[in-house]
């Protein structure tokens, strides 16, 4: 009986597929035993009980309430599906998570075979274009920028946006190879998964703009003539991009409701800082994607971007044009450079600080889909050079760039590895945000809490004490240890002198306005055993809590008012500063 063999693409086919779908797990699997995120997740999941189940008012917030300046309602259906299947345990979520990457990567790997052999010369073997393809999937898949999408469940809506906005241009490819009614299902199918996308993550909206680079290159549906006009089938090719261009308009309309309230107004950052931090997230992404080292882990706002004072932002903005420039003179020798460029600049834009909304400068998580066309380019550079090297030294050559090929991406992968480490804890990852940028007072806090948490309250003063010498205008720091030095349950650590000193400092700079500072107040105080002020910090604390500031921390004021009146002091331990909104 004759051995049954593959057919050398399926072989090509599926040995790409498990070298991809390995090297995702290895990177991604550790985030299986990840807990909840100290960015977000314990807001968006933890204390939010609106997405767990699949009743009418679960749905109904779903699809009406945008959290965390995001409408993301197909997104919340896909986490409901979570709590039904895991309950609150992380690793389904992660597990989900880890899946829909999967999916995309193979996807990708999809796209970039029929993309690449759309126009690609005849000569080309399926092998060298199997590992063009591979390599186009893998840049995508397993660089050290997707950890963050991965890694974190709150970006949820990344994963899934990725998974119908490469569903649509496979539809899209379908339909413009198609006729009769293939191509009217084909047409649906883009609709549909367009709108999935819509509704998983608003950053989708630009997706027309892919549309049109695919019809002008590889896919031929619009020409420019030598005096740069479209050709006379333009029209029709321009008005099926109609509905496309309307669930894009309804959906900025929407995605920017939502996120009024996190975006900065003009004098927190004005034109000046806009256009400087857009230019420097498109070079930083560019960058990054390409030489994938000494990547920081976090780039917050400190401050405004000033063209006299951020000299580096300058040229960042101006090397990204540059590039862009030189890529348009290569329009008509190698068109799918500056196209490959647009494309990615339209996935950039609208989560640049062009519209800066969030402490961030620049987010790993703004590159997933951006970084599409710029794998594509890179598996498009290597496709032809593994022609030229298959022409002159045969199955040697493409072997050996084979061999160079998956090198690159094992050592690509071992840095997303590394990188997805960082996530596994809550101490790990923020003393990872706090070392990429030692000026910002937000990460040292939140490793102080972190350790807090855990019940090492000397850990906690050390960072503390060394982030206060380092940014010595920052409250949060100076905050946190009053209420250490005036609460904690270790003899040794306790400081009521000091805590008083610096939460009079604190309550000073707030204007006495702020529940939080006067919490710190009240605390200290009491340790120093100044009974009646500590009441009075306490009922003034209450009043603007009640009032709507801060109200959230009503709870942690009513118990303080008790330790207050039982024992004359407060005490918190690692529970309380894990479940409180201290």
């Amino acid at each position: 009986m004759p051995v049954p063999t593959l057919h050398p693409r399926l072989f090509t086919h599926l040995l790409a597929a498990v070298a991809l779908a390995t090297l995702v797990l290895w990177v991604f699997l550790p985030t299986l035993e990840h807990g909840w995120a100290p960015l977000d997740d314990e807001l968006n999941f933890v204390s939010n009980p609106h997405f767990r189940g699949f009743s009418l008012d679960h749905l109904k917030w779903m699809a009406t309430h945008p959290r965390g300046g995001h409408y993301i309602p197909l997104s919340w259906v896909t986490l409901a599906a979570d709590f039904e299947l895991s309950g609150m345990d992380p690793r389904g979520y992660h597990r989900t998570n880890l899946l829909l990457h999967l999916a995309n990567a193979l996807l990708f790997y999809a796209l970039a075979w029929r993309l690449l052999a759309w126009r690609a010369e005849a000569a080309v073997p399926d092998a060298a274009r199997g590992l063009a393809a591979f390599a186009a999937a893998a840049l995508f898949a397993v660089h050290p920028l997707r950890v963050e999408s991965v890694a974190w469940i709150t970006e949820r809506r990344d994963v899934l946006c990725g998974f119908f906005v490469l569903l649509s241009l496979h539809s899209y490819l379908r339909a413009a190879g198609a006729a009769g009614r293939r191509r009217s299902l084909a047409w649906a199918g883009v609709l549909l998964a367009f709108t999935a996308a819509l509704l998983s993550k608003g950053i989708a909206l630009v997706l027309p703009v892919a549309f049109l680079a695919l019809d002008l290159h590889p896919l031929g549906r619009l020409r420019l003539d030598p005096r740069g006009r479209l050709s006379t089938g333009a029209r029709s090719v321009l008005l099926e991009k109609l509905p496309f261009l309307v669930l894009s308009a309804v959906i900025a309309c929407v995605t920017f409701w939502a996120a009024a309230p996190a975006m900065a107004d003009r004098t927190q950052a004005g034109l000046e800082h806009r256009l400087l931090a857009a230019g420097l997230s498109l070079s930083f992404y560019l960058e990054k994607t390409f030489l994938p080292v000494a990547i920081p882990f976090q780039v917050p706002v400190l401050r405004p971007l000033t063209f006299t004072g951020d000299p580096d932002a300058v040229l960042r903005g101006l090397g990204f044009l540059a590039v862009l420039a030189a890529a348009l003179v290569l329009w008509r020798r190698r068109p799918a450079v500056p196209l490959a460029l647009a494309v990615f600049t339209a996935f950039v834009l609208p989560v640049s600080g062009l519209f800066q909304a969030g402490p961030q400068l620049v987010a790993h998580r703004y590159t997933y889909l951006s970084a599409l066309p710029l794998a594509l380019l890179a598996g498009a550079g290597l496709q032809a050079l593994a022609r030229r090297a298959g022409r002159r030294y045969g199955r040697r050559g493409l072997a050996i760039l084979a061999l160079l090929t998956c090198g690159l991406a094992a050592a690509l992968a071992g840095a997303a590895r590394a990188q997805t480490g960082l996530w596994r804890d809550d101490v790990t990852f923020c003393r990872a945000a706090a070392e990429a940028e030692p000026g910002a007072s937000a990460p040292t806090g939140a490793l102080a809490r972190a350790y807090l948490a855990r019940g090492e309250q000397g850990a906690a003063l050390a960072v503390l004490q060394d982030g206060r010498r380092r940014i010595p205008d920052a409250l949060l720091l100076p905050y946190l240890e009053a209420v250490l030095l005036a609460t904690s349950p270790d003899d040794h650590l306790r400081d009521g002198e000091l805590a008083l000193l610096l939460a009079t400092q604190v309550a000073r700079a707030t204007s006495y306005q702020d529940p939080a500072a006067l919490f710190a107040l009240v605390v200290a105080n009491a340790e120093t055993g100044d009974l009646a002020a500590a009441r009075h910090w306490l009922d003034g604390a209450m009043a603007l809590t009640r009032a709507g500031r801060k109200a959230e921390f009503l709870p942690v004021l009513e118990t303080a008012s008790r330790q207050i009146e039982a024992q004359g002091l407060v005490r918190l331990t690692a529970t309380d500063w894990k479940n409180t909104p201290l």
